[in-house]
């Protein structure tokens, strides 16, 4: 609450401010001592961090706050309105008054050197404030003493009703407040972005079978590549480009959103929940799948109910609505679970094997993919009891209508004209590779309707 409202606070000071931006130098800003970034890397985990090469936009003003940023390599910039108001290496944070009380973003950042960044989202930043005071107290002393700074420089800042402003500060000033540092441009449609490089890029998953994952070759394919292969065709349509060039990007649980927000990618293939919250940061086309909340345990240990669960440890794959969702439901029905998380769903998995964990949640199609490629498939058994329904859709960024619009059209098209029983059908019902696996999954009545009348609802309550 005490952070909240000097935020506040900054926030009203800034709106005070007009004029022309300052070309100040900034001085590098260092919250965290290396000590305390040192813990919070190993602490954190590889799953948090995410890298940026030099020149690329990390985030953009007037975006939503989902992330803050810990700067641990290299040095990001920071520009509002044009001008660049500070610079954040090793230990500097960025984009935390937006991650804090909910507002869009203030600035834009961008990589001015290949960097390394912790990105955290609100549930990591909480656990931080509650588990390590240092973290609580370094930020609340960098806000603190931003709030000075801005107070400081107000009291020699006349600005007269109706006048010009004569004397400014305004860049110097909102750097103090917000803690920034860029050199960014706004981000450009992704249609043009796409044209201009002659390439467009795939996000996809290394073990999220059969939606993206890799063959024997060590090459993405999958139910929802297939469909982004058909996208792209659109895209080549659409910018009359035959030779658009198809690029690759792995990426994970944890760090999907953060490359979609910030252009490494165009579209994430695979098998990512849309809902509302997500909605928030990024945008889905038409939904690609139906599934439920459920877990994989032993058959042995009975778990099929979520009071079977109680007092057992569960694992999930961070950075999932799963995860979330399980812990949510662990202290409202008050069920004592130890929830653990994995880097992603093949270790999770694999938990549950070797008897680290007894149950591993997550969707069921997933579960059931897993389970089936496991040495033993009858030793374990999906729960009866479902906790959500998930639909899958392609990401992409958001507030870009012009490209959602060419991406609906593909995937509305593949839906009307029938394409879509063929391609469910070879990922589904026959073998696939490597290993000539037939989940033998029929189309689900949610996923029939969907098919009959396109929606990209991230409402579940949509699908039941």
């Amino acid at each position: 609450m005490m952070l909240g409202t000097m935020i506040m606070r900054l926030r009203g000071m800034i709106a005070r401010l007009s004029g022309i931006p300052s070309t100040a130098e900034m001085k590098d800003s260092r919250v965290f001592d290396k000590n305390l970034l040192n813990q919070m890397i190993q602490g954190l985990g590889d799953q948090a961090v995410v890298r940026y090469e030099k020149g690329k936009i990390i985030m953009v003003a007037g975006q939503a706050g989902a992330l803050m940023y810990v700067v641990t390599e290299g040095r990001v910039g920071i520009t509002i309105r044009g001008a660049v108001v500070d610079r954040v290496g090793p230990g500097g944070i960025f984009g935390e008054m937006a991650l804090i009380d909910q507002s869009p973003r203030a600035a834009n950042a961008v990589a001015e050197t290949d960097c390394a960044l912790l990105a955290l989202n609100r549930n990591v930043f909480v656990n931080l404030v509650k588990s390590e005071p240092r973290f609580g107290i370094a930020l609340l002393s960098a806000t603190a003493e931003r709030l000075r700074n801005t107070a400081a420089a107000l009291w020699n800042f006349q600005i007269t009703p109706g006048e010009e402003t004569m004397k400014t500060v305004f860049a110097v000033l909102t750097a103090a407040a917000l803690g920034f540092s860029a050199a960014a441009a706004a981000q450009e449609g992704t249609l043009k972005k796409i044209k201009d490089s002659g390439s467009i890029t795939i996000g996809h998953r290394d073990a999220s079978l059969p939606f993206s994952y890799y063959d024997d070759k060590q090459q993405p394919i999958g139910y929802a590549m297939d469909l982004c292969h058909r996208i792209v065709d659109a895209v080549k349509t659409e910018l009359k480009l035959p030779k658009l060039e198809t690029k690759y990007q792995l990426v994970t649980s944890a760090n999907r959103i953060p490359l979609m927000a910030n252009g490494t990618i165009d579209l994430e293939c695979g098998s990512t929940t849309n809902n509302l919250e997500r909605q928030k940061t990024v945008w889905f086309t038409i939904t690609h799948f139906v599934t439920a909340n459920r877990w994989v345990a032993k058959k042995s240990a009975k778990l099929m109910t979520l009071k079977d669960l109680k007092g057992k440890t569960v694992v999930s794959t961070a950075g999932t609505t799963n995860i979330k969702g399980i812990t949510e439901i662990n202290a409202a029905q008050n069920l004592g679970m130890n929830i653990i998380s994995a880097n992603g769903h093949p270790e999770a998995f694999q938990m549950v094997e070797t008897g680290r964990a007894a149950a591993f949640v997550m969707d069921d199609i997933l579960l059931y993919s897993l389970a089936a490629q496991s040495r033993n498939p009858k030793d374990y058994a999906i729960s009866s009891e479902a906790t959500s329904v998930e639909p899958y859709g392609i990401m992409l960024r958001k507030d870009d209508t012009a490209f959602k619009k060419v991406v609906d059209a593909a995937m509305t098209n593949i839906y009307k004209s029938g394409q879509i029983n063929a391609i469910y059908g070879k990922w589904f019902q026959k073998p696939i590779p490597p290993k000539g696996l037939n989940l033998n999954i029929p189309m689900s009545d949610q996923f029939k309707k969907v098919v009959a009348k396109p929606t990209d609802s991230g409402d579940q309550n949509d699908y039941k």
